[in-house]
């Protein structure tokens, strides 16, 4: 079970400011989640409902390939200068 402590304590690592009003809310929340996983508890590994064995991974060859060249990758923008991508600024 979940107390308001835990949820304040919670808010507070992640920096998060939660109202009183909220918190009777997130206690619920969180409670209901940690009661959802603790159904993972009751499985065994024996368990094999839902697994198919049959099934694994198909990697493929990694194979190195001549990408554009500058000019190429650059030849659909009307903005460039000195050979970059011009973009707006973020800050």
């Amino acid at each position: 079970m979940v107390t308001k402590d835990d949820v304040s304590s919670i808010a507070t690592l992640c920096d998060v400011g939660i109202d009183e009003d909220e918190m009777e809310q997130f206690t619920e929340q969180f409670s209901d989640i940690l009661a959802f996983w603790s159904t993972l508890d009751e499985l065994t590994e024996s368990d094999e409902s839902g697994k198919n064995s049959n099934i694994s991974n198909v990697f493929r060859e990694d194979i190195a390939v001549p990408s554009l060249s500058q000019e190429q990758a650059l030849s659909n923008t009307d903005d460039a200068t000195e050979g970059y991508f011009n973009a707006p600024r973020v800050m």
